[in-house]
Formats: structure tokens, sequence, C-alpha cells
């Protein structure tokens, strides 16, 4: 078990974890863009606003 905590708290096995989450976010970002263009004009608009308002997308947008 030693071995496997090795390489987990080594610079790569570090390196590999800070990876892994920066491309889970980026995925989960470009999911919720693409679920974005399938809602109803309306609901597209408020979500929109709301992602905008938490800083989490741009105003000026276009989606």
């Amino acid at each position: 078990m030693t071995e496997l905590w090795d390489i987990i708290l080594s610079p790569y096995g570090l390196a590999l974890y800070v990876g892994f989450w920066v491309l889970k976010l980026m995925f989960g970002g470009w999911v919720i863009g693409k679920m974005i263009a399938f809602l109803p004009v309306k609901a597209r608009r408020k979500t929109q606003v709301t992602l905008a308002r938490l800083g989490l997308r741009g105003r000026n947008r276009a989606a």
C-alpha cells in the first residue's frame, strides 16, 4: 500500500491528479454549453443570464 501512496504523492502523481480535474472541468463546461443549445429560447436566455451572474459565462457570448 505504501507504493501506491508513493506514486500518488510524487510530483508526477500530483500533476496527473491536477490534469484530471482540469480536463473534468473543461469537459463539464463543454457539456453544459451543448445542453444549453437544446433549450427553448426563453429558458436559454434565463440560463445564460444566471450563469453570467454567477460569473460562469460571459454576458455577450453567443450560444
